[in-house]
């Protein structure tokens, strides 16, 4: 084969790639990827290459020392690689920019349902997912909790202290709740929901484990007390279920510290 007249169309990766048949037959897999010079390195280090006027070709380069092992001509193996190199830079840009738009699609579902200060669900999902459960005929529980006097609290200590305690409520709510049946999502404010689908005693569990619960923040120390209202409903709205287990809610308050479940309710 004439080298010289295949050397301007050396520089047309098409060229390479549809007429010069090269085939990477094996690489050692690049430690750095995140800048494009460590990737060149990298990927320098071992690349062996066939073409059509040469047997196996291995071009090595340690740091700033190459060395070039060739039984063909040299440049159809630099030509090669430069289009590997090339080749290999677009892939990666164009994974990365996959993997950001993927990514950023994850957090915006994730914002969408969950609630940014204490990464329980949101009011959003909890009007969504209570409705789909009525919807199938499906008996529902809900319990709505607060703190008793947050305000005072939050007045006294800071506003960081209240988003903490807030924090707190979730996950310790959140570690009773099982997938798939129960789960714990923030209304507003202090005001969290509790919804099993299907009629259950587990918030109780819930209740049991915040009321008089002594919690800690730094060199603050809190006694918690609860209020709880339970409602259970089928074949209704959820503003009829929400409605309900809210007024049980406001009788708890009435004394405070206390769990009230809605006479009415199917147990």
């Amino acid at each position: 084969m004439d080298y010289m007249r295949h050397e301007p169309l050396l520089q047309d990766p098409n060229y390479i790639r549809g007429h010069g048949n090269f085939f990477i037959l094996q690489m050692e897999m690049w430690r750095q990827q995140q800048r494009y010079d460590d990737i060149y390195e990298e990927g320098l280090r071992i690349l062996p290459i066939l073409t059509p006027i040469a047997p196996l070709m291995c071009l090595v380069v340690e740091k700033y020392k190459a060395c070039a092992v060739e039984s063909g001509n040299l440049a159809f193996l630099v030509a090669a690689h430069q289009f590997y190199i090339t080749s290999l830079k677009g892939q990666l840009a164009l994974n990365t920019e996959q993997e950001l738009a993927k990514r950023k699609q994850q957090e915006l579902q994730y914002i969408a349902t969950h609630d940014t200060l204490t990464d329980v669900y949101n009011r959003r999902f909890l009007e969504k997912e209570a409705t789909t459960y009525l919807a199938q005929g499906d008996r529902v529980t809900m319990a709505i909790f607060d703190v008793d006097k947050f305000k005072q609290l939050n007045d006294t200590y800071g506003h960081a202290v209240g988003d903490a305690l807030l924090v707190y409520l979730g996950e310790v709510a959140q570690s009773h709740c099982t997938v798939g049946i129960q789960f714990i999502a923030r209304y507003g404010g202090d005001e969290f929901v509790f919804v099993c689908h299907g009629n259950s005693l587990r918030y109780r569990t819930v209740f049991n484990a915040l009321q008089q619960t002594t919690w800690t923040y730094g060199d603050i120390t809190i006694q918690l007390s609860i209020s709880m209202g339970v409602a259970v409903r089928q074949h209704t709205s959820y503003e009829e279920l929400f409605a309900a287990a809210d007024e049980a809610l406001y009788k708890a308050k009435e004394t405070r510290g206390v769990l009230h479940v809605e006479e009415t309710s199917i147990c």
